[in-house]
């Protein structure tokens, strides 16, 4: 890799370059740097990437953000079970960060309150369901990329001992109003199996939405703890 970045960087032309996973077996110290590099690169020319590694699908986008540097997004997944090829202008869930996935639950219940005079009772219950789950782990993700993945390395399990500001920057309503969302979206998601006594009935999307915005301000709040 290194031999190749001075390649390129001797080369007058300015042309394209294509890397495919080119952080394979590196651990995250290394990882962050070639994202920096690779950035950096793309001031010049066009750097295209492939990679299945999300922790460096977010090191790029962070470099990008710092360095002012457009990125443009794509995924490819397959059709049924061998028909590889399917191109779509944006990351799969797994690995979109909180604001993406954000955009795209606030899509999603507006596309359900067009549809909604048009939807069975079962047919919301499930779409509702399936929405409160992702609301779910959008939750669970924005605690990993904000606290979590800050205090510790993902790849070494290294401690950050600059990291553990963030400690006493999250306040005890933080942690109530984290813990209020969480039980009542959970409740909501397809993944739990709800007792028929319990007589459950699905929020209303105007319930999803309020979640939706409030995980908006606490996300911006929190991540603002590592600054």
């Amino acid at each position: 890799m290194a031999g190749f970045l001075t390649e390129v960087e001797l080369d007058a032309s300015r042309s394209g370059v294509i890397f495919d996973d080119p952080v394979t077996s590196l651990d995250s110290e290394r990882r962050t740097k070639v994202a920096e590099r690779l950035i950096e690169l793309a001031k010049q020319r066009q750097v295209v990437v492939f990679t299945h590694e999300i922790t460096f699908v977010h090191a790029l986008r962070k470099a990008a953000k710092r360095q002012s540097v457009a990125v443009k997004s794509c995924s490819i997944q397959r059709v049924g079970e061998d028909q590889p090829g399917l191109i779509t202008n944006d990351f799969p869930w797994s690995a979109r960060d909180i604001p993406q996935r954000i955009n795209g639950l606030e899509s999603e219940l507006a596309r359900m309150r067009k549809q909604r005079a048009e939807l069975t009772s079962e047919q919301y219950a499930d779409q509702i369901g399936s929405l409160a789950g992702r609301l779910s782990q959008t939750l669970e993700r924005a605690v990993n990329l904000h606290i979590v993945n800050e205090l510790v390395d993902r790849g070494s399990n290294e401690v950050r001992p600059t990291k553990l500001k963030i400690l006493p920057k999250f306040s005890q309503v933080d942690h109530d109003e984290y813990q209020a969302a969480y039980t009542q979206i959970s409740g909501w998601a397809t993944r739990h199996d709800n007792a028929p006594d319990e007589n459950y009935v699905p929020p209303t999307i105007d319930e999803v939405e309020r979640e939706v915005q409030w995980l908006k301000a606490w996300h911006d709040r929190v991540k603002r703890y590592a600054a």
